[in-house]
């Protein structure tokens, strides 16, 4: 054999080598791309308040009366696995022999194994083992939360937790959206930005000795993030949709039209103890209190009608504020009849005077302005202890309808601040019964 032969064969080898270690190279190389089978929450449907599965551009909206249906695949492997990963040191399921026993075995050979009748110590230690596991996919399942976005809804579980896998290895978890007092500050974390929809993800969690744990998910954005994923996989949350915006808001329209019409009823916001104007009784400030709040109060109710869909908003501060306006108008009911009562004096009572319009500002004589000065005068004289009440409603009531514009609940006024309000009526009504009043007409 020749050099030039030798040469030849040795350079025939190198190739063919090569080759062989090419395919072998490229054959590890897509073995090793094979991921494993994924674990977690891997799909969701979204059926309306009847259990009827939606379609179209709203199969990915959930709504709130909505249910939720979220697939989670393969739940017992995942939670397996994590103990034997040792993300969950402080449970309490399995003890050190059956810790040592999960250490080599994955969960598809422990079934297999438990499934044999024979009575060795290694399967008696097996089966207490796939004890341990089926009471910890329980116990999981029970505690098993919703997430959406940034909200952890800890107080919406599964409507039937222990819900049985399917044949493919997933427990299908229904969810009903309805809103708890608990959550409320979780659901408003969804609320944050005033448009009707916002882009989420939806996962599931639970808690064990006080740590928290998610399932990974395939569906919509990331846990605290705005960007969505895939179209097909971008779930939404519906704020509030544009229909019930229209209808609620078409009510409480009506509602002020119809008490506009009626504002010029002899007695609905006039005091009957009150001079004269123009032929009729001057405004009451404390009617108009009461119908402040009352309005104040129903716009940030239907508000929270249309975001959070319950109906059970009104908290410790309305009712309150509700009372103070009441108060306020049966105390100067009150002061009014006890000051006619102590008048002696032979005069006309002051509900007989008519007052003399002209002594007024300019501005003051007619139309807004002549109700302004109704509000802030006992008589023909604007009273300081009027104006405080008025400025004081003003301010509240704008603050009132502010916060629960913005923070999606009403707010909540301390002692301080609702005293303050108190004490402006109390002298409001204090002041009214002692005012003598004018016999001046015009």
């Amino acid at each position: 054999m020749t050099k030039k032969t030798l040469r030849l064969e040795t350079h025939v080898c190198a190739i063919v080598g090569c080759a062989l270690a090419s395919f072998v190279g490229v054959k590890v190389c897509c073995s090793q791309e094979n991921k494993p089978e994924y674990r977690g929450v891997s799909a969701a449907e979204v059926r309306n308040e009847f259990g009827k599965t939606k379609s179209g551009e709203s199969a990915r909206i959930v709504g709130m009366g909505d249910w939720l249906i979220v697939e989670a695949n393969n739940l017992d492997g995942w939670l397996y696995a994590s103990v034997k990963d040792g993300y969950f040191p402080n449970q309490e399921w399995f003890d050190p022999d059956g810790l040592k026993a999960i250490a080599n075995i994955d969960l598809g050979t422990l079934y297999e194994k438990t499934s044999l009748k024979d009575d060795t110590p290694e399967s008696r230690v097996l089966r207490q083992v796939r004890e341990s596991v089926e009471k910890m996919l329980s116990d999981v399942k029970q505690g098993l939360y919703l997430q959406l976005g940034p909200a952890r809804l800890r107080h919406l579980h599964a409507e039937d937790p222990l819900v049985k896998q399917d044949q493919n290895g997933i427990f299908p978890f229904a969810f009903r959206m309805r809103e708890t007092s608990e959550d409320r500050t979780e659901w408003n974390k969804l609320r944050s930005i005033h448009t009707p929809l916002r882009p989420i993800s939806i996962s599931l969690a639970f808690e064990i000795k006080g740590v928290t744990h998610t399932l990974r998910t395939k569906l919509g954005s990331s846990l605290e993030s705005f960007n969505a994923g895939t179209p097909e996989k971008q779930f939404y949350f519906e704020i509030f949709s544009w229909w019930s915006v229209a209808a609620v808001g078409l009510a409480c329209v009506i509602a002020l039209l119809v008490f506009y019409r009626c504002a010029s009823a002899p007695n609905l916001l006039r005091d009957p103890d009150a001079p004269l104007r123009d032929g009729r009784h001057l405004y009451s400030l404390s009617r108009c209190q009461l119908a402040w709040w009352f309005f104040v109060i129903l716009l940030s109710w239907s508000v929270l009608l249309v975001i959070t869909h319950s109906a059970d908003t009104v908290n410790r501060t309305a009712l309150i504020l509700l009372g103070i306006g009441t108060g306020t108008a049966v105390g100067g009911a009150f002061a009014g009849r006890v000051r006619d009562s102590l008048r002696d004096d032979g005069k006309k009572k002051l509900s007989e005077v008519e007052l003399n319009v002209a002594d007024r500002p300019k501005a003051f004589r007619k139309g807004p302005g002549a109700f302004v000065y109704d509000l802030l005068s006992d008589t023909d004289t604007v009273g300081f202890h009027r104006f405080q009440l008025v400025v004081w409603n003003l301010i509240l009531g704008g603050v009132f309808f502010w916060w629960t514009w913005s923070d999606f609940a009403m707010p909540e006024f301390s002692d301080t601040v609702l005293g303050l309000l108190g004490i402006s009526a109390v002298t409001f009504f204090g002041v009214k019964m002692t005012v003598r009043g004018t016999e001046k007409s015009k």
